[in-house]
């Protein structure tokens, strides 16, 4: 006769499908966690957007008023020497119109 060793009914036989479910739940958390965190910064990028909208269009404004004052300041320095010392003290140059600035 075979002899059972007395504690033979607390040894079990572990599958690893148990672990790595648990592994995959895990995975499936985190993964789910850092796709919530993602969609709080996509409010706050919105949001930002939203805030910057004003000053976008106040700052493009400036910019168009700039470029207008610059070629102006390039057609008088042909007969103002005052407009010349301007466009070569700031080294005011013209893009071509062809030409997308950077």
């Amino acid at each position: 006769m075979k002899s059972k060793p007395a504690d033979s009914r607390l040894i079990r036989e572990y599958s690893p499908v148990g672990a790595l479910c648990l592994l995959f739940a895990t995975m499936f958390f985190l993964q789910g966690s850092s796709l919530l965190e993602d969609f709080k910064q996509l409010s706050k990028i919105q949001t930002a957007r939203a805030q910057l909208k004003p000053a976008l269009a106040h700052a493009l404004n400036v910019s168009q008023t700039a470029e207008a004052a610059s070629r102006e300041l390039i057609v008088l320095s042909g007969s103002s020497a005052e407009a010349a010392n301007i466009v070569a003290e700031f080294k005011i140059t013209m893009k071509n119109p062809g030409m997308s600035g950077p």
